[in-house]
């Protein structure tokens, strides 16, 4: 089945990481220091941590500003009376906040612009890297990225040189969630447990938000256990605040993705639908949409097609789409579904509502989701057989594809281009395509394996770090021993040196140890290699061998079908000549069952499965052609159940061939001339690993006193022997007309869901 979703747009929501700043002093509070006896610099902080908190007020209104901008000059007038450079940058830096949150952006980055200048000149890096926070946020969403990625990561420069630990752990959270959105992953991980460390070293526990990115960058990885554990680690701490935002929409949608990717198609259907609970209570309708595809994807996998259909609908039905987002999602869910359920012409009448909806609104849909789009219109049409239509949005994913650079991209257009060239038989192409194919879906896994070794890397650099503060812990300790007993006794300097001695006796022996591991290790590796290129060198040839038997088993079945059409030829041939009625008879009765045959190998020689049909579509084929054959009118109504399963050929000609007779014998012998009638074909699961099939007409029923044990009919004794065949059960009764039952155990294909 494959993990491509069908792709539809589905996009992950990155939350942003909240500053976890130590405990602020409420407005309130703030005013009544004010009123209290303070020095000149006590003064000063108080007043700007007013102005701070009426800049970052929730939902701040203009006369917050003001009042913000008020303070921040009374800050500056004392600065400025004392002064008190520091102060003074500062000062610049609240004006710029207060500016740039009031919409003024210019005055406010020329005030920013101003305090790093000074705070560069003093060589005050703590004040750098505020300055260059603030920076940052004069930058857009798309073309400013990367420049808001620089600025922060001079910012976080200035801080490892002279900031405190909170801003050191704000920055690398800040940096983290801004390298997510241009998928710097490695970054990202290296980032949020640099973070993580230190704000548990400054007894700050709620994490969540950083939890979150780091989970949304391991599920990015192809890590995505990890990706999972991180995401319900923010989660629970939600939970535990009982936060009801689309924070914890987003968080279970994470965690649905996560599971997605690793194939746990049920495990993502149930964080999709927490997720949507949220979305639901929080109104958002674009988001709500989008969940909706994701949920819709999760259940078909899982052989829940009608089910989602059905949820689809209801969705629909409470929240309708309100914008091009929703629009495009829920059109990209019915035509997914209806492709699944085999439903082309619902499924085209949503291709060609969504066809409009882009054409009018190509520049504002972006080339990633336009690539979405484009992959869901190919595969619709490539079931549909309508090879050109496939081939044009092929050609426009291609292009996109080789713009993006994306290698995920470039993967769908070789597979796509290689499932084409099959059909038209350009097979030295859909070979080349194939290999380029491969080559990506290589790669891929290798970056995989490469991002595990990363996170072992990661991993390994933090326990050394933490093992060289520990040693630098105990090192500081042992010097103020040496201390207190120098003053004390200076006899304890020779035991001192002993110990001193003997801790480096054991360092060394320690260091050698790790030598000789390392160098084990080396030896291991290398070993390990060498193996590794042996069962690549032998995997390589193994695939070419199965690839060369795929393609001359299709050839087989190619030229079985050929022989079949020129035996079938041979009889219509031969008919011509007969004048005995029941030659004539008999002779249409043998193409009938060679047709059913031929049909078989026709189906296997153009599926990309040699060895099972698709009985739905083979039994609907075979109905349709004894239709034709007998030119039927309106007047005999053909009704269908039949199980979406795919048969191994062993099972799928017998059962062909008894369909063949059976309803062959009821379009002759049930009903009479002009009267109208009904066949029923079912194919149904019974029990265990039984199938039953069931041929039945509402016709004028067998002959009074019928023995099928004294029959001497060929097609009756041709249905008892196939039936054997099958090992299974063959029975036939008069049930208002005639009814025949075949109960048969089903032999399991390989490729089975």
């Amino acid at each position: 089945m494959g993990v491509s979703k069908s792709f539809t747009v589905i996009a992950l929501l990155v939350v942003y990481c909240s500053c976890y700043a130590q405990q602020k002093l409420t407005v309130k509070q703030l005013r009544l220091q004010l009123g209290a006896k303070q020095t000149p610099v006590q003064r000063i902080t108080t007043l700007q941590d007013l102005a701070q908190a009426y800049i970052y007020m929730p939902e701040a209104l203009p006369k917050d500003i003001d009042s913000a901008l008020y303070f921040t000059n009374a800050a500056e007038k004392i600065s400025l009376k004392i002064k008190d450079e520091k102060a003074l940058v500062k000062n610049a830096l609240l004006y710029a906040q207060a500016y740039r949150e009031s919409d003024r952006r210019d005055i406010g980055k020329k005030y920013a612009t101003g305090a790093l200048a000074k705070a560069t000149q003093n060589n005050w890096e703590g004040l750098k890297g505020d300055c260059f926070v603030e920076l940052s946020k004069y930058f857009g969403w798309e073309q400013g990225l990367q420049d808001k990625v620089k600025t922060l990561e001079k910012a976080l420069e200035a801080y490892r040189k002279g900031g405190t630990q909170q801003q050191l752990a704000d920055i690398l959270a800040k940096l983290a969630e801004q390298h997510l959105n241009i998928s710097e992953n490695k970054k990202v991980v290296a980032e949020c447990k640099e973070a993580i460390k230190i704000y548990r070293s400054l007894k700050q526990e709620e994490l969540g938000d950083v939890y979150d990115i780091l989970g949304i960058a391991y599920t990015k990885l192809g890590l995505y256990e990890e990706g999972v554990k991180y995401s319900l680690l923010a989660a629970k701490e939600g939970e535990k605040n009982g936060d009801e935002s689309m924070n914890m929409a987003s968080i279970y949608n994470h965690i649905g993705l996560a599971h997605f990717y690793n194939e746990n198609f049920e495990l993502a259907r149930q964080y999709h639908e927490k997720s949507l609970e949220y979305a639901i209570k929080n109104q958002a309708d674009g988001y709500i949409h989008t969940l909706t595809g994701s949920i819709v994807n999760d259940m078909y996998p899982l052989g829940k097609k009608k089910e989602a259909l059905a949820f689809l609908k209801d969705i629909l039905k409470r929240y309708p789409p309100t914008n091009l987002e929703s629009l495009v999602t829920s059109r990209l869910s019915f035509i997914t579904i209806y492709r699944e359920l085999n439903d082309l012409n619902n499924a085209r009448k949503y291709c060609n509502e969504l066809i409009t909806i882009i054409n009018g609104n190509q520049d504002r849909i972006r080339p990633a989701v336009l690539f979405n789009i484009n992959n869901i219109l190919l595969s619709y049409y490539y079931r549909a057989k309508d090879y050109t239509a496939a081939k044009k949005y092929l050609d426009k994913n291609r292009e996109i594809a080789f713009l993006s650079g994306d290698n995920a991209s470039r993967r769908y257009v070789y597979m796509w281009s290689f499932k084409l060239d099959s059909i038209s038989g350009n097979y030295v192409s859909a070979i080349k395509n194939f290999q380029k194919y491969t080559a990506i879906k290589d790669s891929v896994f290798n970056e995989a394996k490469s991002n595990q070794v990363s996170e072992l890397q990661i991993s390994y650099e933090t326990e050394k770090k933490d093992h060289a503060l520990t040693e630098n812990a105990k090192n500081i300790k042992i010097l103020k021993q040496e201390a207190e007993i120098q003053k004390a006794k200076i006899q304890t300097d020779r035991i001192i040196k002993i110990v001193v001695y003997v801790v480096v006796g054991f360092c060394v022996i320690i260091m050698l140890l790790l030598y000789r591991g390392y160098s084990l290790k080396q030896r291991s590796n290398k070993n390990l290699e060498i193996k590794q290129q042996e069962i690549e060198i032998q995997n390589t040839f193994l695939k070419r061998l199965v690839e060369e038997k795929q393609w001359l088993l299709k050839e087989i079945h190619h030229r079985v079908k050929n022989n079949l059409q020129i035996v079938m030829s041979l009889l219509n041939s031969q008919s011509a000549y007969l004048k005995d009625q029941v030659a004539v008879t008999a002779i249409k009765n043998s193409q009938h069952r060679v047709h059913s045959m031929s049909l078989i190998h026709q189906k296997l020689y153009k599926s990309d499965d040699l060895a099972a049909i698709n009985m739905p579509e083979y039994i609907n084929e075979l109905i349709d052609y004894l239709k034709d054959s007998f030119d039927l009118d309106h007047n005999i109504y053909f009704e269908t159940e039949i199980e979406d399963i795919d048969m191994d050929v062993s099972q799928a000609v017998p059962i062909g061939l008894i369909l063949n007779e059976a309803i062959t014998n009821s379009i002759k012998y049930a009903f009479g001339a002009n009267r109208n009638g009904r066949i029923t074909v079912k194919l149904a699961y019974s029990h265990d690993d039984y199938f039953i099939l069931t041929i039945a007409d509402d016709g004028s029923g067998l002959p009074s006193g019928f023995d099928i044990t004294k029959t001497t009919s060929l097609g009756m004794k041709l249905m008892q022997g196939l039936s054997s065949d099958l090992d299974g059960n063959f029975r036939i009764v008069s049930d208002n007309g005639t009814k025949i039952t075949v109960e048969f155990i089903y032999h399991y294909t390989f490729n089975h869901n």
